[in-house]
């Protein structure tokens, strides 16, 4: 949905540090966007689906805007059975980015761009020949 608006955006004017004004996203600081971005809760901190709207677009979103980010990532945010064993079976005491990274390898089995590269590319076809 929101992936096209990336492209084009020079990666300078999505992030930016200013010695005296901090960090600036799209030519906010920080407080601007603590003022702007749409909130879960008011007085609270803004969602992350406001800044990452932000980012792609260049725009401050709206509230509706930013909700249907949330419903877009809520729709993907089911786990396949075997990844949610896989973390089960991992020691308690594993550091949790060791544990995030093996589930996100483990995704690869669901991955629509793995699934065409392999129907696809040359080389995938001699690594995983039919």
């Amino acid at each position: 949905m929101l992936r096209r608006y990336a492209r084009g955006v020079p990666p300078k004017k999505l992030k930016k540090r200013d010695d005296n004004q901090g960090i600036r996203f799209q030519g906010y600081s920080i407080p601007e966007l603590q003022q702007k971005l749409p909130k879960a809760v008011k007085d609270g901190e803004p969602l992350p689906e406001a800044l990452y709207w932000l980012l792609l677009t260049g725009e401050i979103p709206t509230k509706a805007q930013t909700d249907s980010i949330t419903a877009e990532w809520n729709a993907r945010a089911a786990l396949p059975e075997h990844v949610i064993k896989m973390l089960d079976n991992f020691p308690k005491h594993m550091h949790p980015m060791t544990q995030f990274s093996a589930a996100v390898t483990a995704l690869n089995t669901e991955s629509a761009f793995a699934a065409a590269y392999a129907n696809v590319s040359p080389y995938a076809r001699l690594v995983f020949p039919s």
